[in-house]
């Protein structure tokens, strides 16, 4: 399957804002703590994916959520400013034999347990 293919982008952007605001809104851990399953989608966007591109994919992102959480813009700024850092993340972890063109898709099988959780990590603690 060809994950950078835009139909599919855009069909999973379409998939995460669906479950995030019809199932995990509703969902926390002792009223404190909050699942939010959307911030994946960015997580999973392709390396070669433009900055700019990101950044407003973010903002489209986490505005939405706003509108259906009925917070004040604080996802939009927090996923924008995540895929404003995207870059330096991703230099961050950067792999040895560094990123193959052709293995764009971010994923545990591309690239390994260990790089993902480090990817991850980094990504959802400045999110």
């Amino acid at each position: 399957m060809n994950f950078n293919n835009p139909i599919f982008q855009g069909l999973s952007f379409v998939i995460y804002l669906a479950l995030q605001i019809i199932f995990i809104q509703n969902i926390a851990l002792f009223n404190t703590a909050f699942c939010f399953l959307y911030v994946s989608f960015l997580l999973l966007l392709p390396i070669q994916t433009n900055s700019i591109l990101a950044m407003f994919l973010g903002f489209f992102m986490g505005l939405s959520v706003d509108i259906f959480v009925g917070t004040l813009g604080i996802h939009a700024a927090a996923c924008v400013f995540v895929m404003f850092l995207r870059p330096v993340l991703l230099n961050f972890v950067k792999p040895f034999a560094g990123y193959d063109q052709q293995q764009g898709q971010v994923t545990i099988n591309s690239f390994g347990l260990q790089w993902f959780a480090s990817y991850a990590f980094l990504f959802i603690l400045f999110h």
